[in-house]
């Protein structure tokens, strides 16, 4: 029998994912197109693990990314959560270790903005794409708690860098 299991991911702010977490695992497999996104949506969230904490270790005072971070850990496991609920078998983290040093807070910060940006489209697009109802409530927050939180944290990050580069600090 399955029971509703609330699992919460911290994007500067609570947000609950609401998935439906079995005993054992839900006798109904993902379809092909679930699986691709959800196994897409769990990369990025990897990759962003990867890259706040590369972030972080050279830039240890970056509050951004230390919430980030979590966020993303967060995220990444309510993913894990469905995908082997499911039955599926969870990927590990590509993205350990492979991440390049930035060579600035600044280029940090930047990137982290660039890449929020960019995934609008893919959180938006694993919203719009015809998953379950299970897998929408595990997805429905992503795009905003992105686009009016994340994005806000590394748009203030990269103006307060920008003037401490243009004082010379």
């Amino acid at each position: 029998m399955l029971r509703p299991l609330l699992l919460t991911a911290l994007l500067f702010s609570p947000i609950a994912l609401a998935v439906e977490a079995p005993h054992q695992p839900v006798d109904d497999a993902l379809t092909s197109k679930e699986r691709v996104a959800l196994k897409m949506a769990l990369d990025d969230a990897h990759k962003a693990i990867a890259t706040h904490a590369k972030v972080l270790f050279d830039y240890p005072k970056a509050k951004a990314f230390e919430k980030a971070l979590e966020a993303e850990k967060a995220q990444a496991a309510a993913l894990s959560t469905l995908l082997e609920a499911h039955g599926e078998e969870v990927p590990a983290n590509r993205w350990a270790g492979r991440i390049r040093a930035p060579g600035s807070l600044l280029e940090a910060c930047t990137t982290a903005l660039q890449d929020e940006l960019a995934l609008q489209g893919h959180y938006q697009d694993l919203v719009d794409s015809g998953l379950r109802a299970s897998l929408q409530a595990a997805t429905a927050e992503l795009p905003a708690a992105s686009r009016d939180v994340r994005v806000q944290a590394f748009e203030a990050c990269v103006e307060k860098q920008s003037k401490k580069a243009a004082k010379g600090k």
